[in-house]
């Protein structure tokens, strides 16, 4: 699939430009899966995201980016490159994630990705305790800019980084499955 990008990518990289790959769903090519669709899920469609990732990495590309894939097929990717390999929707098997604010701030209407953990709701009482702790409400919005969304999308966004980095997110809930026997038939790939 990466083919015909391959020559753009290393005059990019030879420019001296950072480039980031992007595989597994990605939703410029939705159109080319048959809509949103979880990707990695059979032994095609890993030995294809695999090998296009070997191919970009040899292009030059400094990270690569996995999307909406379940976390085994996404880790073993993962385990074949030596570039940093981050998720959005790919488990945490891999070397880091990524989440668009939209979703960590529950800004998708109508579409909520199976992976968008929403944040307000888990910190909405750390901000009133916050709020709680200025008896002026307006002049500490004066002072400081922290009684409103502002302050709320930095609660949000911390408590994203906390679990990250503590490795509570994500978990299942916040990760797309696949069967035992999708799993035992990937293995069966060279690549496994």
């Amino acid at each position: 699939m990466v083919d015909g990008i391959i020559s753009r990518v290393k005059s990019i990289v030879e420019a001296g430009i950072l480039v980031i790959g992007h595989l597994g769903l990605t939703p410029q090519s939705t159109q080319t899966f048959g809509g949103y669709r979880v990707q990695g899920k059979t032994k095609k469609s890993f030995e294809a995201i695999l090998e296009d990732s070997i191919i970009l990495q040899e292009s030059g590309v400094c990270a690569l980016l996995l999307e909406a894939m379940p976390s085994e097929t996404a880790g073993k990717i993962a385990s074949h490159l030596d570039i940093p390999v981050l998720g959005i929707g790919a488990g945490n098997q891999v070397d880091g994630q990524l989440v668009i604010i939209h979703d960590l701030l529950g800004l998708y209407k109508p579409f909520r990705p199976q992976f968008a953990k929403c944040y307000v709701s888990e910190i909405i009482t750390d901000f009133e305790t916050h709020l709680s702790n200025f008896e002026d409400i307006r002049q500490m919005g004066i002072d400081t800019r922290e009684d409103g969304l502002l302050k709320l999308i930095e609660l949000a966004l911390n408590k994203y980084v906390h679990e990250v980095k503590s490795g509570k997110y994500p978990d299942n809930k916040y990760s797309y499955q696949i069967s035992e026997k999708s799993i035992e038939k990937i293995k069966q790939s060279s690549y496994w």
